[in-house]
Formats: structure tokens, sequence, C-alpha cells
């Protein structure tokens, strides 16, 4: 198996981290793609996994909200080098490590049609603030993931239960298979009762939204 999780914020990489502990649990191979804070955490977590380099995507957002579409556009490029890039990497990997499944955790580039390729996400549905925009993100996004096999969802299949809502659950779905998985979390309930912190926040992300988010949280 290789997993490649995506590069923005430590989300992808966490949610992961079950999916790897049920894979070894099962005596199964893993592969990890990534870089950066990405790999320390995996290496950390998992010694005994080998981990690949991969370039992310590296994406910044806007301070300004009325600024943040515009520099998501003008980002675009780098994302579509990225994508080639990962689809290149990917048929190499194939080739040398012989592997059978892949799963994306919302790395467009990581389908081949020698294997079986999964793509991960809970957003289904993008949400711009004008309806057009959503469509035509919607659409984009739709035509990377119809080309894996199938699309895990990370969320409960009742919207009413779910953690993303609409996000995850939009109107119309991708054409290939979409398996809702249930929540994915590497952190256990400690059942001794101790209590520490009353409070506890756990940010990453993008710069710099992930620090003016962080200074609303402490204010």
């Amino acid at each position: 198996y290789l997993i490649v999780p995506l590069d923005w914020g430590l989300g992808h990489a966490t949610r992961c981290i079950p999916i790897i502990n049920h894979l070894l649990s099962q005596n199964h191979r893993v592969l990890v793609c990534g870089e950066g804070s990405i790999e320390k955490l995996i290496k950390k977590e998992f010694p005994q996994v080998e981990f690949l380099s991969l370039r992310g995507y590296r994406i910044n957002y806007s301070k300004s909200r009325a600024l943040f579409w515009y520099k998501m556009f003008i980002q675009l490029p780098k994302i579509a080098f990225a994508v080639r890039r990962e689809r290149k990497l990917l048929a190499s990997i194939i080739n040398q490590y012989k592997i059978d499944v892949v799963i994306s955790d919302n790395r467009l580039g990581m389908y081949n049609h020698n294997v079986y390729t999964i793509f991960m996400t809970h957003q289904l549905g993008i949400k711009t603030g004008t309806k057009f925009f959503d469509y035509f993100a919607r659409k984009i996004n739709y035509n990377y993931i119809n080309r894996f096999n199938e699309c895990w969802v990370p969320d409960l299949e009742e919207e009413s239960e779910s953690l993303a809502g609409q996000l995850s659950h939009p109107k119309r779905l991708p054409n290939v298979p979409v398996r809702y998985i249930g929540l994915l979390s590497r952190i256990k309930i400690d059942e001794s009762g101790r209590k520490e912190y009353d409070t506890a926040a756990i940010l990453s992300g993008p710069e710099p939204q992930r620090t003016l988010f962080e200074k609303k949280v402490k204010a």
C-alpha cells in the first residue's frame, strides 16, 4: 500500500494514521509519501514504515478574505505542475516497489490505471461563496476524483450526524463509488478519568490563516 497525504495542514496526515495502523495490523507492507512536517510526524509514529520524498503543493493563503480566491487562482499553475509531478513519480514508485493499492488523501495526481487507486476527501462539495464558483470548483474536483477507482469520505453517512455537513454530503456525488468510512482520529480516550486540561486546540494549515486563527483562539 502507498499512502499519500496532502501537505495542506497536518490533518490529512493524522487521519491517515488509523488507516496505516490497520494496514500494518493486517501485515501489509506500507509506504508513505510526503515532506516536511508530514515526514516528521509519520516517522515518529511509524519508524518501521518506509518514507518516500514527495514535494507538496506548498499553498499559501491570503490575509484578506476578499483576496482569498484571487490568491488561490494565481496558484493554480503551481498545483497543476505538482499534479503532473505526482503522476510521473507514482509511475516510478509502482515500477520500483510493486505497489498494488494507492490511498491518496487529496493528492489529485496519485492515480494510475495499472493499480487500484483510492481518493480520500471530506470535501466533495466546495464552498466558495457563490453558486457559480461552487459549481466550477466541484467540476474540477470531480474531474480528478473520477480518475480514481473509488472515493473514501472520512465522515458519517448521515448528514445530520456528520462533522463536515454539506462539504461531505453534496447533492451530487462523483461518478466513482463513494464510501463513507466513518470518523478517523489518532486520539484515544483516556479511560482513567485523569484530567490535565479543560480545553485543547490543535491548529495546522497554510499560512498566514493558521496564525490568524491561532490569535483568535487565544484572544
